[in-house]
């Protein structure tokens, strides 16, 4: 046994001479380990947040209100679907199994176990930070074209694009043929001839949704419209409000509300114009 282990000894020292084997360093073997740990982490984290935003999305949106109509409102729902957000939610679960699976850890439990495992503490931790306000925060820095929002802004603008199969905004005005909207991205005069009956007991300044079709000249001709409650669809209300102002103003014009509302408005847009940092932006107009 003695002589076998030096030679098994020896061939290992030739080896090393003849440069088949290399020594590493016990700091190599430390510094791989703690990267791969940091890039696990990073990854699970990146995996937990944007599975969150996909909740959020999904919660503020008008993509769910499609299903509503039904059969109908199949199309609408697809074109509104968070498709790159899922993309990189996927992508980012991916990374973190492949290196989990290049750890230690992989060779004491099976690949199926260890992806199992990590799918459900994504998913739980996903829904544990819908009780904090990160996916808020991030919003509102996207509609002040802070930095960190600009970073996220492709995976959120799907909410609040036009869209050819569905639509949701503010109805300020309706006629015998038209209505219209106030929407984030502006005016639009929506044709309801195939729909009379949808607006009958609707009233201006309530949120709507509707499915239909817009045709060569851009004009959306509804199919089925209905209102929508007050907890749909935050990111859509939030954005038209920013962009027409509050209902209740243009009633109103001397509440204390409105006045408060269009003072912050002037504080923010001082801001971006002095190209103020969000923090030096959040000391000067405070919630």
């Amino acid at each position: 046994m003695e002589e076998k282990n030096n030679e098994i000894r020896k061939e290992i020292l030739e080896q090393i001479k003849t440069g088949k084997v290399k020594l590493r360093s016990k700091y190599i073997f430390l510094a791989e380990k703690l990267g791969l740990g940091s890039s696990f982490v990073l990854s699970v984290l990146l995996s937990v947040l944007f599975f969150n935003l996909l909740l959020f999305y999904l919660k503020s949106a008008d993509a769910l209100v499609y299903l509503s109509f039904g059969k109908r409102g199949i199309l609408a729902f697809l074109e509104s679907f968070p498709y790159l957000l899922i993309v990189v939610f996927i992508l980012f679960v991916v990374v973190s199994g492949f290196i989990i699976s290049k750890t230690d850890f992989s060779y004491k439990k099976s690949f199926s176990f260890i992806a199992l495992g990590l799918i459900m503490f994504v998913i739980f931790s996903g829904i544990m930070a819908t009780y904090t306000n990160i996916s808020e925060e991030i919003d509102k820095r996207i509609k002040q074209n802070h930095p960190i929002g600009g970073m996220f802004r492709p995976f959120m603008n799907g909410a609040i694009m036009m869209k050819d199969r569905g639509i949701a905004g503010r109805l300020v005005e309706v006629d015998k043929d038209n209505i219209v909207l106030e929407t984030p991205h502006g005016l639009e005069v929506v044709n309801i001839r195939d729909c009379a009956n949808c607006v009958k007991d609707l009233k201006e300044g309530s949120f709507v949704v509707a499915i239909g079709e817009r045709d060569k000249a851009g004009v959306f001709k509804v199919y089925d419209l209905k209102e929508v409650g007050m907890d749909n669809m935050g990111m859509i209300k939030d954005r038209t409000m920013e962009r027409f102002g509050y209902w209740e103003c243009r009633k109103t014009s001397s509440s204390t509300l409105c006045e408060d509302m269009e003072n912050k408005k002037e504080c923010v847009r001082g801001c971006l114009e002095e190209r103020l940092t969000f923090e030096e932006c959040r000391e000067r107009c405070p919630e």
